[in-house]
């Protein structure tokens, strides 16, 4: 292989190595600003929390809300 196609194989993988390990945090600084969103309209913080992560976490303190709501 040439140097000059050594150093575009290299740079590729670089780059694609740099998008796998930052998507993760783009989607949870996305979660977060629609939280954020969600709460600066007047949603109760942990509904909207609770809400918007439901798929991602489910934590005590969401099945607490949640009973407490129901009562």
């Amino acid at each position: 292989m040439t140097p000059v196609r050594e150093l575009v194989v290299w740079a590729l993988a670089i780059v694609c190595a740099a998008a796998v390990l930052l998507s993760p945090v783009a989607c949870t600084m996305n979660r977060q600003r629609i939280i954020a969103d969600a709460i600066k309209s007047g949603a109760d913080p942990i509904a909207a929390k609770c809400a918007i992560e439901a798929d991602t976490e489910r934590t005590t303190m969401c099945v607490v809300h949640a009973l407490r709501d129901r009562q």
